[in-house]
């Protein structure tokens, strides 16, 4: 574990400390990533360089100015009302935007950083109160597992994937206070907020201040903020919008299955079906001469005929699926996420 305080050394000291840690032999690869970041953070370079994740194509790296970074953690710090001094929990890779995020609203708001190993146990090592801390969905998963640890967190960030249900009627039983997000790299982190337990928790996203969010013909959502984004974003998020702009995020458009005529969103299916599961699955599908596409369930754990209809049975016709694979590990992306192309490409 470490601990960095940015409420201590001045702004330029920082650089000289990560410069010198980078020249220790045996640091951990998690580590080096994170004093690389700092340092580059302190360079007189106006920019970071920054890697999508790959979930829906191939990764790519791009260059986001420092500026907008300060102004995304500053939008945090304001929301979450977080002062000098108070702690926060980095458990995310460095190497993704989520990671570098925290660290960055470390800086901006003076918090002492604790930096752990990025692992699906992330609470494991530590005793003492969490101010804030982000996780992915898995991360929160295996933590609810435990004897309530994540009590000791007073907010807690939750992004890389959505919120199950499961996992949203799990969080209802703990103190600390759960939010989704919803982003992207190219917005440095997240444009909008739902609180998802306790009390006035939330169905919908809201956006963050300043952003402006629409709808593009193919339904999908577009986000834009004079001053902060250089450009409208359109993202291949297909959404529910309310008038008041909160909105709802059905699934991707490069998901999208078309069985027989009828468009289906997988994502919603995953979502019905979900109490039938304890390991990951996904649904996709198989060609089909009759339908074009037909429905198909592949998962990490062996589903019976008899749970296939029971599934079925709770289905629309048109969204009931033909057949259920079984493999032991299910494709996923660098950063965890199901690599649906990955996992079709198998069948």
């Amino acid at each position: 574990m470490l601990s960095l305080s940015f409420t201590q050394q001045s702004l330029s000291e920082w650089q000289k400390i990560a410069i010198e840690k980078l020249t220790l032999p045996r640091l951990a690869s998690w580590e080096r990533s994170l004093w690389q970041f700092v340092a580059d953070w302190y360079s007189p370079a106006t920019t970071i360089e920054l890697h999508t994740s790959g979930s829906t194509g191939a990764p790519k790296t791009i260059m986001v100015n420092k500026e907008m970074m300060r102004l995304s953690a500053q939008k945090t710090l304001d929301f979450f009302k977080l002062k000098p001094g108070d702690t926060a929990l980095l458990c995310l890779s460095i190497d993704y935007i989520a990671g570098k995020m925290m660290v960055v609203r470390a800086i901006e708001g003076g918090l002492r950083l604790l930096a752990v190993e990025p692992n699906s146990e992330p609470l494991n090592n530590i005793s003492q109160e969490i101010d804030f801390a982000a996780m992915v969905p898995m991360q929160v998963f295996e933590v609810m597992k435990t004897d309530k640890p994540l009590n000791r967190v007073k907010t807690l960030l939750i992004g890389g994937g959505a919120v199950s249900s499961k996992l949203q009627a799990a969080l209802q039983s703990v103190e600390c206070t759960c939010y989704e997000s919803y982003g992207m790299t190219e917005t440095v982190s997240h444009i909008a907020l739902r609180k998802i337990n306790g009390k006035n928790r939330q169905d919908f996203f809201i956006p963050m201040k300043g952003i402006e969010v629409s709808v593009d013909k193919r339904d999908c959502l577009t986000i834009s903020e004079p001053g902060f984004l250089s450009q409208t974003l359109h993202s291949n998020d297909i959404v529910e919008l309310l008038p008041d702009h909160r909105f709802r995020i059905r699934g991707r458009i490069d998901n999208v299955i078309n069985s027989g005529g009828i468009k289906i969103q997988p994502e919603e299916i995953e979502a019905q079906i979900a109490s039938f599961f304890t390991h990951p699955y996904a649904v996709t599908s198989l060609p089909d001469e009759r339908l074009g596409e037909r429905l198909v369930l592949v998962a990490e754990e062996l589903v019976s005929p008899e749970q296939l209809d029971v599934i079925n049975a709770l289905l629309p016709t048109y969204h009931r699926i033909h057949a259920v694979y079984y493999l032991a590990d299910l494709s996923k992306t660098p950063n965890g996420k199901l690599d649906r192309k990955g996992i079709r490409a198998t069948l």
